[in-house]
């Protein structure tokens, strides 16, 4: 059960990692921010 939990470790941190850092989240975090982002500047103009 403790293996378990340290794989799991590494994956949590993953995530926050690419929320400091806009570089490492084009994996996929990054294409959902990426269409939110050009639609917000898109709707004012």
């Amino acid at each position: 059960e403790e293996e378990d939990e340290e794989d799991e470790v590494p994956a949590a941190p993953t995530t926050p990692s690419p929320t400091l850092d806009p570089s490492p989240p084009p994996n996929e975090p990054i294409t959902t921010p990426l269409q939110a982002q050009p639609a917000a500047p898109s709707s004012p103009p």
